[in-house]
């Protein structure tokens, strides 16, 4: 429960849009087992940032009772992932997650997939409790414009 806490902090705290395809079904209705699964996560952080970040997937990784396994790719600056993102959505092939602020993905349109329907999910969503730990200024900079 507190890992999952901990990965949702990180997640949403760094401004996490994440990416499907404009046809991929609801959260709730597509995992039935997360057990095992690989998720792919695209950044562009450097330095003390990508530190952190790298240390928080491997605690992750190496502790969560799913045995989800977070796979971080640096995809260069701000504008190289920006633009390595664009194509992938326009090839059908975007990543699993992307760390980008919520305004900086906007024009992908349908490809974004609001942050919300993972916290309120109710199988792997937050609890109210989670949601004390988080600023809600936070939870309403990644809603769904």
């Amino acid at each position: 429960m507190i890992l999952r806490k901990h990965l949702w902090i990180l997640l949403v705290m760094i401004g996490l849009a994440a990416c499907a395809p404009a046809a991929a079904a609801p959260f709730a209705s597509t995992i039935a087992r997360p057990e095992g699964q690989e998720v792919v996560l695209w950044h562009s952080y450097q330095g003390a940032l990508r530190e952190a970040l790298l240390a928080q997937i491997d605690e992750f990784n190496a502790t969560n009772p799913w045995h989800i396994v977070i796979v971080p790719e640096y995809h260069g600056d701000t504008k190289q992932l920006t633009a390595d993102l664009q194509t992938a959505v326009e090839a059908g092939a975007s990543p699993d997650l992307v760390i980008r602020n919520p305004s900086d993905v906007w024009s992908l349109s349908d490809a974004v997939v609001p942050v919300q329907q993972y916290v309120t999910d109710p199988r792997f969503g937050l609890t109210a409790d989670d949601l004390k730990d988080i600023y809600p200024a936070m939870l309403d900079m990644v809603r769904d414009p």
